[in-house]
Parts: C-alpha cells; sequence; structure tokens
C-alpha cells in the first residue's frame, strides 16, 4: 500500500511487494524477505501445547501490522493448505511485534534475517520449521530523479544484495 504514497507525491521513493510499476516511476527488484511465522517458548506451552494444527493456530492470539496485513493468512494458507479468521492484535510498528512475540502475547509473521538469532537462542521459536513465505521487495522511485535520489538507489540497491535473498526459488507470482 506504501505506492499511494508515491501517486500522492508523499515520497520519492518506496519499498513495496507490487510489482506493478506507478506511472512515472521506475521500479528495481531488491530481493526476497523471508518471512517465519514465530513465538515465545512460553507462548507455545501455554497456547499450542499439542499438535500444531490450523485450529490450534487461528485459535491462538496472532500479531499483524494491521488489518491489511496478509501475511500470516497466506502462512496459514500455505502451512494447511487453507486459512481460517485469526484473533489479532494491531500492532503496526517491527519493534512492537518482536515485543509481543517476546512477551508471549501472540505468535507474528517476522522477517526470519531478524529473527534467526533469537531462534537460536531459544527466545523464539518457529512455530512450522521451513514453512516460510518469500517476499518480492521492489524500490519504486521517481523516473526522472535528482542526482540525490540516483545516490540513493545505488545505496538501497547495493545494501539490498547483502541483506536480501538473491536468485532463489520464488513461491510467489513474479
Amino acid at each position: 500500500f506504501t505506492e499511494e504514497r508515491l501517486r500522492s507525491g508523499d515520497a520519492l521513493a518506496v519499498v513495496t511487494s507490487s510489482k506493478t510499476t506507478v506511472p512515472g516511476c521506475k521500479s528495481i527488484l531488491l530481493g526476497i524477505m523471508e518471512y517465519m511465522s514465530v513465538a515465545s517458548p512460553a507462548y507455545m506451552d501455554r497456547y499450542i501445547p499439542d499438535a500444531i494444527s490450523l485450529k490450534a493456530v487461528s485459535q491462538a492470539p496472532s500479531i499483524q501490522f494491521d488489518r491489511k496485513d496478509t501475511l500470516p493468512m497466506q502462512w496459514l494458507d500455505k502451512a494447511f493448505g487453507q486459512s481460517e479468521g485469526l484473533i489479532s492484535h494491531s500492532v503496526p510498528s517491527y519493534e512492537g511485534h518482536l515485543q509481543c512475540c517476546l512477551k508471549s502475547i501472540g505468535w507474528a509473521m517476522m522477517p526470519s534475517i531478524t529473527v534467526g538469532p533469537l531462534i537460536e537462542q531459544n527466545k523464539l521459536l518457529e512455530i512450522l520449521p521451513n514453512i516460510r513465505l518469500h517476499t518480492p521487495l521492489y524500490w519504486q522511485c521517481r523516473a526522472n530523479s535528482s542526482g540525490s535520489l540516483e545516490k540513493l538507489n545505488e545505496i538501497v540497491s547495493s545494501v539490498a544484495s547483502q541483506a536480501l535473498l538473491q536468485d532463489f526459488e520464488m513461491d510467489f507470482e513474479p
């Protein structure tokens, strides 16, 4: 939904998961963000103590960015072949998602590059290991941009090539 900021003129560039280029802009594929479903060990003991199933995960509290956040439902579809309504808390920040997971308030979809170390430390658990979502991220910016914006384009592309998955067999519609 960030493309609307380009259309309105509120932004000169955005990171988006939409492949459709906003008129008057150019789009660069940055790479693939991998998301995992995670929760704290205490949360799992309390809300999903037995077999992990669609019913158990759907009835346990979850964290979504906002009403437009479809990652949890996409994950349910991938993990169980279908989805159900979720009991969700809206938390519109990455840090808020992370704190809610660590404090056993809910499970959430989090970027693997940021929660991997917490999983290694057993502070978070992956609900179903290796059932992950892969979301393409695009940098969209004004086509006729200034030298400063062109430099920013180069920096964003360089950092993304180091931080995001590249040359990955994608499980999304290109």
